[in-house]
């Protein structure tokens, strides 16, 4: 019997040692609880208190949510073995507390439901100019329906201010007896084909960096059909590209198409790398441009039409092509929503190697 007690009395006083340090240990872990900060974690709250939080953005409330972090590490185990495992472990808290505490957080995130297909389909994509890089050739085409005085002026501090290197104006309207003096913009070389005949609209206005070795290949045109063509030496390099603008009147049929079609070709068999710019006024965005004579011969010339966004915001159609052989090579295309026609401006980025810089290499293009 008494040793029956005795061992009762051992059992006791270990239970009672075990009891007294667990108290200890619970202690120990609120003290640090309580003085140190740790990662929000909203995924421990309940799922009400987490929505309050979010809905009110109480950056106050969200900051004091935190984790006992001793240093002796034993808060780190006490969360450990209540919060499941995850494959990002530590990082996807501190992500929930940038989250919280960024007060930005968009409870109903996904597309806008309440905005009906057709008006998502008439937005302007307006893609902003990439910033202006020592390595890159800017191309531009714009329609300007009218090129008047009032638009000239903007155009030229739109041309100047974008730091563009080569410039297509479309549908200028203007006729051999106005002098090209009135648009000359100082630091740019101008090269102009107005519509022949006294038929209104048509004509083509160019401009290029005087830095760039530029030449005009009348060769290469038809007086049949609305197309310029430039040979570019961009700055530091040898070797000359294709430029080309056009425009294919809104009236045009099989036989304007045809001989469209063979002007390009001949550019083809140069084997020049090639940029085309214009207004076609064919839509792209239309599920019947694949099935379109020109959009076939564009393709089996190996020319790729880079653009896919609105260009002429009143029939939400995308009229203004850029088809280049070397889409690899096009490091942005923006179209900037300026409203001084009715249609949008479009740009096109060309990367190179080489930085910008005089050179007295030669360039030329042999045809």
């Amino acid at each position: 019997m008494a040793d029956g007690s005795c061992m009762f009395g051992s059992d006791f006083i270990t239970l009672l040692v075990f009891v007294t340090a667990s108290l200890i240990y619970f202690a120990d872990d609120v003290h640090n609880v309580e003085s140190t900060k740790g990662m929000a974690i909203t995924s421990v709250l309940p799922l009400d208190r987490r929505e309050w939080i979010l809905k009110t953005k109480n950056l106050s409330q969200a900051s004091q949510i935190s984790i006992p972090m001793a240093k002796n590490g034993r808060g780190k185990r006490y969360m450990l073995s209540r919060i499941p495992y995850s494959a990002n472990g530590c990082c996807g808290y501190q992500l929930e507390r940038q989250l919280i505490t960024s007060g930005d957080v968009e409870l109903n995130a996904g597309p806008d439901t309440n905005t009906s297909g057709n008006e998502q389909s008439r937005r302007v994509v307006n893609h902003p100019i990439m910033n202006s890089s020592n390595k890159s050739l800017k191309i531009g085409e714009w329609n300007v329906n009218n090129l008047t005085d009032v638009k000239f002026e903007q155009l030229k501090l739109f041309l100047t201010s974008h730091n563009i290197d080569v410039m297509f104006l479309i549908e200028t309207f203007l006729k051999p007896n106005v002098s090209g003096s009135v648009y000359e913009i100082p630091g740019y070389s101008m090269y102009r084909k107005d519509r022949a005949g006294n038929k209104k609209s048509g004509g083509i206005l160019a401009y290029a960096n005087i830095q760039l070795k530029a030449n005009r290949l009348y060769d290469l045109e038809d007086e049949n059909v609305e197309i310029m063509w430039l040979s570019i030496c961009p700055y530091s390099s040898n070797r000359a590209l294709l430029a080309g603008a056009v425009y294919r009147p809104p009236s045009s049929n099989a036989d304007t198409d045809i001989k469209l079609e063979n002007n390009i070709e001949n550019a083809y068999f140069k084997n020049y790398e090639r940029h085309i710019l214009g207004d076609f006024n064919i839509n792209y965005l239309d599920l019947s441009y694949k099935k379109h004579h020109l959009a076939k011969a564009m393709h089996s010339m190996k020319l790729s039409q880079m653009v896919n966004s609105v260009t002429r915001p009143t029939s939400a159609t995308c009229l203004d092509h850029y088809y280049t052989t070397h889409p690899e090579f096009t490091v942005g295309i923006s179209v900037l929503d300026i409203g001084l026609s009715d249609h949008l401006p479009l740009i096109i980025q060309r990367k190179y190697s080489k930085a910008r810089g005089s050179s007295d290499r030669c360039c030329s293009l042999h045809l």
